[in-house]
């Protein structure tokens, strides 16, 4: 993202107390976050839907996944049904 800057600057090395000034100055910076961990991507497959079939839903094949904690015993998609990934 780009910032406009308009500034009046003390002139280095005067003691006299004179100001310059700055028209517009435009500074373009930018970041990049460091990833710490890396991201868990699980795939469920046909195959795995096949060898285990969910009698209501999916959160019984994804309760097996690593990483997975599911809470609640409700249907996916209605309220107090919470679930995380860690």
């Amino acid at each position: 993202s780009s910032c406009l800057l308009a500034n009046a600057v003390h002139a280095a090395g005067q003691g006299d107390g004179s100001v310059i000034e700055l028209g517009e100055q435009t500074v373009v910076a930018t970041a990049q976050e460091e990833t710490k961990q890396a991201p868990g991507v699980s795939i469920i497959t046909a195959e795995d839907i096949a060898k285990r079939p969910p009698s209501n839903d999916l959160s019984q094949i994804i309760r097996t996944m690593p990483g997975v904690n599911l809470t609640g015993n409700s249907s996916s998609g209605q309220r107090g049904n919470n679930r995380q990934i860690d």
